[in-house]
């Protein structure tokens, strides 16, 4: 399994490391044919009878504290397969390779099966491949183990889902755990989304209003709060444009949600709010 993504140098060491420890320790000093095979070995070695004993504890105890420690680096080596599963999506001189990373997400899982962070990087590298089934999967584990920017990915994928009562619950949670002002901004703004869509307009547009006084220059908030200031009937024009403009002039048409936003922020504009668009994402 831990080289089902393709073999490499530092896979195939600790592979062949593992193998050797658990023959080793299967035919230590304390079993009958490593006790015999023992005293074959010292007696090409011409090492006096008197000194078996002492050299049989030595070896069974060097092959037990090779073992222990090899075991507790696998930690450490896990996240060496974890950082390199980090270079393949993040490395800003390269395209992303999608497969290797994945790849290195799960040997560092195979190393070490407590370590969460790779779960929630496998969700965002499933759900940038549109596997919303498996990125929500590892999402899952992730919070499950309380990391906490999970929260809010997990949280936004049950708003798409239209689970906003779940997703509302995650994101308050994620909240309560945050200090983060960048993760709080997500948060709050997946918050006043679900409650967008949850009709509650007055709660959605604290939660907005407070995700644009984390930062001013991100869309997301101002495109939903441009959004929820029409549902909710509110008469002040001006107020209701400038979001829609903001929305527009920080929007990416990279991001999927944002896409769709500046669609409906341009049709808003070139009306002059005028006509009453259905609120769909």
């Amino acid at each position: 399994r831990f080289l089902s993504g393709g073999p490499d140098t530092l896979g195939a060491f600790v592979t062949a490391t593992q193998s050797v420890l658990t023959l080793l320790a299967g035919r230590s000093a304390l079993t009958k044919p490593g006790q015999e095979s023992i005293k074959r070995a010292l007696t090409r070695l011409n090492i006096p009878k008197y000194l078996w004993e002492e050299v049989s504890c030595g070896i069974a105890f060097s092959i037990l504290f090779i073992s222990v420690t090899f075991r507790l680096s696998l930690p450490e080596i896990a996240i060496f397969y974890k950082n390199i599963g980090d270079r393949y999506i993040f490395d800003e001189n390269s395209p992303p390779q999608f497969a290797a990373a994945i790849s290195s997400y799960k040997r560092a899982l195979f190393l070490n099966p407590d370590y969460v962070e790779p779960h929630y990087k496998l969700g965002l590298v499933y759900e940038e491949l549109q596997e919303n089934k498996k990125a929500l999967s590892e999402y899952k584990i992730a919070v499950q183990d309380d990391f906490e920017v999970a929260y809010n990915n997990l949280g936004r994928m049950y708003i798409l889902d239209k689970k906003y009562y779940q997703a509302s619950s995650l994101l308050l949670r994620g909240l309560d755990l945050n200090e983060n002002d960048e993760v709080r901004y997500y948060l709050l703004k997946n918050l006043g989304w679900a409650r967008l869509k949850q009709n509650r307009y007055a709660e959605a547009k604290r939660y907005l209003q407070d995700a644009i006084t984390l930062d001013k220059e991100k869309a997301p908030a101002y495109c939903l709060l441009a959004q929820v200031l029409e549902e909710e009937g509110d008469n002040n024009t001006a107020i209701i444009i400038n979001n829609w403009v903001s929305c527009l002039g920080y929007s990416s048409s990279y991001n999927i949600d944002q896409d769709k936003w500046i669609d409906q922020a341009r049709q808003r504009l070139e009306t002059g709010l005028t006509k009453q668009l259905p609120n769909k994402q």
